[in-house]
């Protein structure tokens, strides 16, 4: 196609079509946003007639609420026990422990006095069941065997009673308590350290005349205190527990049903636990080593009535070597109460 120079009266009528066509699109893009305008502002409107809705009804609650005293409307949200306490349904708000509830330095161990040493599970053993407490046991023994048997008794010594405990424990770790006794002499389907460490008769007679207190002061001991037979043992037991273990910050309180089925008062029949019968006793234990730290066994009615504050009387006495010492104690619900938790 040839080309032709185009005329001055063609190109301002080029040029004047393009202004319309700009004035046009123009105008369309101020219609669009004038609706925009329109929809932004009708929903502002709606939203601020919400708020102020919103502040009307405010403002009425707290209107009707200037007419409630200050009292009854702290106890809306609060509960009044029988006994008087106050409960409120908001719990307290999380804090951090404070500095003197950390416990620092060096936990979970045994404490040894100077001299002692921890060389094998012997030793370890000697810690709690010591020369005192043997010494004892040895005394009372010798005592009621005489009384028995007079000329035909041979007095028993420390460590003639330290083997005889060592073949009680030979039969508790074989799990041969319900076998009679006899049987661990004999030659053939016998185990040979019993026959090693002493003779059949001789374990016979000290089992027969094992004692741990004087029987002569029993009965006037055992109108007060149903322990009174191993009270004296129990109590010397405890103490070494404490002395010679550091608990750690965690600490806990339950009961344990030791096995037993012989002739005591207060023999427990707990139908829960995997041996029905036998002796409660509660425990503070460390609770991350498991370790006893000190016992009260549970000794039923005293005098022919119930005791009163069992359960508070029971966390206080194993709690109070531990008083302000930072320490954390968890028992479950049947120690819990008010009373106890104001005390400890």
């Amino acid at each position: 196609m040839a080309k032709r120079k185009l005329t001055e009266s063609e190109i301002q009528c080029a040029l004047d079509d393009s202004d319309d066509e700009q004035i046009f699109s123009h105008q369309s893009h101020s219609d669009d946003d004038d609706g925009n305008f329109c929809v932004d502002s009708c929903s502002d409107r709606e939203s601020n007639a919400t708020e102020q809705a919103s502040e009307d009804e405010d403002e009425q609650l707290w209107s009707d609420s200037d007419d409630i005293p200050l009292q009854d409307f702290i106890s809306m949200k609060t509960f009044e026990g029988r006994d008087g306490t106050k409960w409120t349904s908001e719990p307290e708000k999380q804090r951090k422990t404070p500095r003197h509830n950390i416990i620092r330095g060096d936990l979970h161990k045994v404490v040894l006095l100077p001299g002692q040493y921890e060389a094998d599970p012997v030793d370890s053993f000697k810690l709690f069941l010591n020369e005192n407490i043997l010494e004892n046991i040895v005394i009372h023994t010798n005592s009621e065997a005489q009384r028995v048997q007079q000329l035909q008794w041979k007095d028993i010594d420390t460590t003639e009673l330290q083997a005889f405990i060592g073949l009680l424990l030979t039969i508790g770790v074989n799990k041969q308590g319900g076998v009679d006794f006899r049987e661990h002499w004999d030659p053939i389907f016998g185990n040979p350290i019993f026959r090693a460490t002493m003779g059949k008769n001789r374990f016979a007679n000290i089992l027969r005349f094992l004692r741990f207190d004087d029987k002569t002061t029993r009965s006037l001991r055992r109108s007060r205190d149903k322990l009174a037979p191993i009270r004296e043992l129990w109590e010397g037991v405890n103490q070494n527990l404490r002395k010679f273990y550091l608990p750690g910050e965690n600490l806990t309180i339950d009961e344990q049903l030791v096995p037993f089925r012989g002739r005591v008062s207060f023999k427990q029949y707990l139908p829960s636990k995997p041996d029905k019968y036998g002796m409660k006793i509660w425990w503070t234990c460390d609770s991350k080593r498991s370790y006893p730290l000190c016992g009260i066994p549970y000794l039923g009615k005293e005098g022919g009535s119930r005791a009163e504050n069992l359960a508070f009387n029971v966390v206080y006495q194993l709690c109070e070597p531990y008083f302000r010492s930072n320490r954390n104690i968890t028992f479950d619900n049947y120690f819990t109460s008010i009373e106890i938790a104001k005390t400890v």
